[in-house]
């Protein structure tokens, strides 16, 4: 299904083809897509960012919650253990996992 692109994603969208080296341009465009429900651009856009920033804790973590919406919990599981193994101390994915593994 190709949805047409509101302002902000557009604006979203040239600001990362400016600023590719900038983390922020990659998780901004996702949370934007991912809070239009748009998770399968959601998550390319998390994985392009993560190309760029493979230990981007953020980034890990956000794919994570894109999957877990999608219904793929192990895939979501395993992101968050990514981020875990940066940070041991990274309350969000301690969470996230646990409200995963709780069902």
């Amino acid at each position: 299904m190709n949805e047409v692109p509101d302002k902000k994603e557009i604006r979203l969208r040239r600001c990362l083809e400016k600023h590719p080296e900038e983390e922020e341009s990659y998780s901004r465009l996702g949370k934007h897509l991912f809070l239009a429900r748009r998770y399968d651009p959601a998550a390319e856009t998390y994985l392009q960012g993560l190309r760029a920033f493979p230990r981007s804790q953020k980034l890990l973590l956000n794919l994570g919650v894109v999957r877990a919406a999608q219904g793929r919990k192990e895939e979501a599981g395993d992101l968050f253990r990514q981020v875990l193994a940066l940070d041991p101390n990274n309350a969000a994915a301690a969470e996230r996992l646990e409200r995963l593994t709780a069902f």
